[in-house]
């Protein structure tokens, strides 16, 4: 059996078993006897031509994006029937619950509104969402919208959401001509409030982040005759009973809960127009850039040279790059000194001076702390000799420190265990891991079966760590 990317082939040899006695059906006919698995898998490298593989070395695993192929051997050639194609998984379509409109005409004739807005973002992906209700105090007439956020989910922020919240209400009660009565609106973010508050808008302040809509939600507070911002504590409903709750507090529950509601069903995949009055923008591909201008140039002029790299030296597809974790990666070697962090560089990306480098110049690659193997950085984690099995053991028992920091000991545990079952480490499971954690294992070993020792973990290790209560002990 055959499988390819986009540049390698791997073929899994078989052997037929011939002194196997033969095997009869239920109907008397002869069935030829199974092939055996020999365990040997063949990589190919494709010839600099394009037209044929050349066979490589022997390697231990498939990569998970690999896909079945057929073809022909000639003169110690392979030659594939197709060429690889990789389709990227269908982007969910961008979704946006409609307006609701209930009673507006008992709005039009209140002299005073309660308008509540709230947002919501997820921290680990980036998407966000805003809800909105404009009521007055027994609710029979009220107007409520929910949206998402378009802009670049790496440079989101809760200070984002709430804001674009504010100013999309703002927008509707100015364009729907209900500046000429009393309003008081309620939001639980406090630098939002207070930022709107403050007058002026300084040159150093409109260069901070999100100053374009800043400097428009003000402008438009100007429209109105009597509006007054307030702060509200968000999340009441934490601690007391919906019931309990007094009337603004009750909607901003009901606006958070939308918000929520609003961001899981959304996907922007395609670039969204601008707020009205927001000022001059820039996009990056489809990422409007409303903040952290000279980090995200950066980023859009360096990153997708490294993908490419990371595509082509590990044969990962466009969606296995972007399943990694790559913001947790940064935050946790900004805490590294400077040569621990480049010997973490070289231990992910395969740079290591070890056995496989001697190789390269004609020399012994042969481990030499147990003489049997080939030394590459991987060898590192499996090598079967005492005491380098007795460090890997010992430094995996100082993980369980991680508690101190508050991870639930169901992560840290089934992290280890990952690991440990990759480096062939001999250890006993403390516990049945719950789903979530299941969850994170399983989306890790898509991908690949090195990536965990590489350092390339999967971003859904991030949302384990939220979801899974912090509580649970060993």
């Amino acid at each position: 059996m055959m499988y390819r990317t986009a540049n390698k082939l791997y073929l899994r040899e078989y052997v037929e078993d011939f002194e196997a006695p033969p095997q009869v059906d239920p109907n008397g006919d002869i069935m030829l006897a199974p092939q055996l698995d020999t365990g040997i898998l063949w990589q190919f490298s494709e010839h600099s031509t394009g037209h044929f593989f050349l066979r490589e070395r022997t390697v231990t695993t498939i990569p998970p994006q690999a896909h079945p192929v057929s073809g022909y051997f000639r003169d110690e050639r392979f030659y594939a029937s197709l060429d690889y194609a990789m389709q990227p998984p269908p982007l969910n379509p961008p979704t946006q619950f409609p307006l609701t409109i209930v009673g507006e005409s008992v709005l039009r004739n209140s002299q005073r509104l309660t308008v509540v807005s709230d947002g919501s973002m997820d921290p680990i992906s980036g998407q966000a969402a805003f809800a909105w209700v404009i009521t007055q105090q027994d609710r029979s007439g009220y107007i409520k919208r929910s949206k998402p956020i378009c802009t670049n989910p790496k440079y989101m922020s809760s200070f984002r959401s709430e804001l674009e919240g504010v100013h999309d209400v703002i927008s509707y009660l100015v364009t729907n001509h209900y500046t000429g009565r009393k309003i008081d609106l309620w939001c639980d973010n406090k630098w939002c409030i207070d930022a709107l508050n403050k007058s002026g808008n300084s040159l150093d302040e409109l260069g901070k982040a999100e100053g374009a809509i800043l400097k428009a939600t003000r402008h438009l507070l100007t429209e109105f005759v009597d509006i007054t911002l307030h702060h509200i504590y968000g999340h009441q409903d934490d601690n007391n009973s919906y019931e309990n709750l007094d009337f603004e507090s009750q909607l901003n529950v009901d606006c958070d809960g939308e918000a929520k509601r609003q961001m899981r069903a959304s996907s922007v995949s395609s670039r969204t127009e601008a707020e009205p009055g927001t000022g001059a923008m820039l996009y990056l591909g489809d990422d409007m850039i409303t903040s952290h201008m000279a980090e995200q140039i950066q980023y859009a002029g360096q990153a997708p040279k490294m993908f490419q790299y990371i595509r082509e030296r590990f044969e990962c597809t466009d969606h296995q790059c972007c399943s990694v974790n790559w913001k947790g990666i940064g935050a946790a070697k900004k805490r590294l000194t400077r040569p621990v962090s480049n010997r973490t560089t070289q231990m992910m990306y395969g740079w290591l001076n070890v056995g496989h480098q001697k190789i390269k110049f004609d020399q012994d690659g042969t481990c030499p702390c147990c003489g049997l193997h080939e030394e590459d950085q991987l060898h590192l984690y499996r090598c079967e000799n005492v005491l380098m099995c007795e460090t890997l053991d010992r430094e995996f028992r100082t993980w369980r420190k991680l508690y101190k920091v508050g991870m639930a000991s169901p992560v840290y545990l089934g992290f280890i265990d990952a690991i440990c079952k990759l480096a062939h480490l001999p250890r006993k499971p403390y516990a049945l891991h719950c789903s979530h954690t299941l969850r994170a294992i399983e989306r890790q070993e898509s991908l690949g079966s090195d990536a965990l020792l590489r350092g390339f973990h999967h971003v859904e290790w991030a949302y384990t760590t939220i979801y899974v209560d912090t509580t649970q002990t060993i």
